[in-house]
């Protein structure tokens, strides 16, 4: 088992990594998405890595098909980059936080209003 040290670690390595690497794929779709954390499991053989989609369902689906498609990629480049004996799985979930912050916000503005 690894130390919350370096847990935290390598998943801020797989965090700008991801992020890096998936700036510089040719995405021609016109939906968007931020990696907004990564959580690595004490024994580093998972990653899980947190996505948020401003958009309906849809745009939710097709991101993390997106991802999931480009999951090999992403292992294989991120393990070149670390000095690690396994190189972590990557499992994708998507993270509510931005959209609730949005929402907060917009009623925030309506009760100003009011």
């Amino acid at each position: 088992m690894a130390s919350d040290k370096r847990c935290l670690r390598v998943a801020k390595f797989i965090h700008q990594e991801a992020a890096r690497l998936l700036g510089k794929l040719d995405n021609s779709d016109s939906w968007f998405f931020t990696i907004t954390k990564v959580e690595v499991k004490k024994d580093l053989r998972l990653a899980i890595i947190y996505f948020s989609v401003l958009g309906d369902e849809k745009k939710k689906t097709k991101a993390l098909s997106y991802l999931e498609k480009v999951s090999g990629y992403l292992r294989k480049e991120i393990g070149k980059g670390m000095r690690i004996r396994y190189i972590p799985e990557l499992c994708f979930r998507f993270d509510p936080s931005i959209e609730y912050s949005a929402r907060i916000a917009e009623l925030l503005k309506k009760a100003k209003k009011q």
